[in-house]
């Protein structure tokens, strides 16, 4: 009796602090129907007390998350430890409200497994920021892509045009290695791409065999990360063919830098013969 009466008292001062409790908490059984819910869980549903004991609470689940939900239900209860489940589910307002639910199991005196206890926290708020922060990184990922797409589809553009000019066309990237020479520059000095891809660009056979032109190019190179856009003319290039007049440009392009060479022509030479003028192709400054 002393007994029976001490169990009654212990499960009157749980219904009490459950009751004051704001978030549902339920008791199961074995067979998972309801022994107990608190007026939170009460409210929650919308029905009488012996109604919502009684009630299915997978017929308020949302349909997207009823197959998932069971599931894990099945397993966590399987497992006999304590398990979580997040899903959404309608209020009796009709409203679809996110609940993380916290089960664990049950036990009598003698160690027997006799059902679960559970509580579930409202997350709306917390679930909705989640998903509209996951949302606007797709959209982020998105235009990442797309602007990638068009960055690579216009370098593509430019490409094409440098294989076909008749100059000597090289892309840099902003440390100054080269990331591209159409086939004029590589033939000019008698190389693959794979010579001089990666390399500084005034490390390169186009320079490396002129006295000066490696720190000259190099200081060119360094303006033109400041700002500006650098020409230099009338220059003397002694390359693996041979000896040749250049005007060298140099700009930035896109996130690269954009260099080329154009050759000179001898244009006069005096009547004595002892000096040779030359007047470049184009004498263009960029602006």
């Amino acid at each position: 009796m002393l007994a029976q009466k001490t169990l009654q008292e212990s499960e009157q001062r749980f219904r009490l602090i459950a009751n004051s409790a704001p978030v549902p908490i339920w008791v199961t059984k074995l067979d998972r129907t309801r022994s107990f819910a608190n007026e939170a869980y009460v409210d929650f549903v919308g029905l009488p007390y012996e109604e919502a004991v009684k009630y299915d609470w997978r017929k308020a689940l949302h349909p997207d998350d009823l197959p998932r939900i069971l599931k894990e239900q099945i397993e966590g209860e399987s497992s006999l430890k304590p398990f979580v489940l997040e899903a959404r589910y309608k209020r009796a307002d009709g409203e679809w409200r996110w609940l993380r639910s916290e089960s664990q199991p049950r036990w009598d005196p003698t160690g027997k497994h006799v059902g679960f206890i559970g509580v579930a926290h409202d997350i709306t708020a917390a679930k909705n920021a989640e998903i509209g922060l996951r949302r606007l990184n797709e959209t982020l990922e998105e235009r990442i892509l797309e602007r990638t797409a068009q960055l690579e589809a216009s370098e593509a553009r430019m490409r094409a045009v440098l294989e076909s000019s008749h100059q000597y066309q090289v892309l840099l990237s902003p440390e100054g290695n080269v990331l591209y020479a159409n086939r004029t520059a590589l033939t000019g000095i008698g190389v693959e791409a794979a010579d001089v891809i990666g390399k500084r660009y005034w490390d390169t056979p186009w320079f490396a065999g002129t006295k000066g032109m490696s720190e000259a190019m190099h200081g060119g190179f360094v303006r033109v990360m400041q700002g500006e856009n650098v020409q230099m003319d009338d220059l003397m290039l002694e390359l693996p063919i041979g000896s040749r007049f250049l005007i060298s440009r140099c700009g930035r392009f896109l996130t690269n830098m954009g260099m080329s060479l154009a050759p000179c022509r001898r244009l006069s030479i005096s009547p004595n013969g002892d000096t040779a003028k030359r007047r470049c192709v184009s004498r263009r400054k960029w602006k």
